[in-house]
């Protein structure tokens, strides 16, 4: 159980984290000369949220914080499917050996009542 303790306490000390991923984005322009420029980068954030495609802008002195942020994100859902799968193998092997135990007993209650059928037609 200490692994998985020591997962949650990591899981916690990544915050603040994100979903979602950061785009740079570029616009092509004209100059009233006429001549073409590229405008950019923009950043935009993107994530999902009730089933639907969110996005915001980000300024771009904060794109490199929101890019950290989306990396500890990714670690933290990392560290979440670890303490899930820790926690369905603890309760498994718990349910397992309940399940061991309890069989042993309960098939000899079950060939008990295998008889009754044979006392009904007598």
């Amino acid at each position: 159980m200490n692994g998985i303790e020591g997962k949650i306490r990591e899981l916690l000390s990544l915050a603040p984290a994100r979903r979602g991923q950061l785009s740079e984005q570029y616009y092509k322009g004209r100059l009233a000369s006429g001549k073409e420029v590229v405008r950019g980068p923009y950043y935009v954030l993107q994530w999902y949220e009730g089933g639907r495609k969110r996005s915001q802008r980000v300024r771009a002195e904060d794109a490199a914080r929101v890019r950290e942020e989306l990396e500890r994100g990714r670690r933290a859902e990392a560290l979440m499917d670890e303490v899930r799968e820790g926690a369905w193998r603890a309760l498994g092997s718990a349910a397992q050996k309940k399940t061991t135990e309890g069989s042993a007993r309960n098939s000899s209650r079950l060939t008990r009542r295998s008889s009754p059928a044979r006392t009904a037609s007598t």
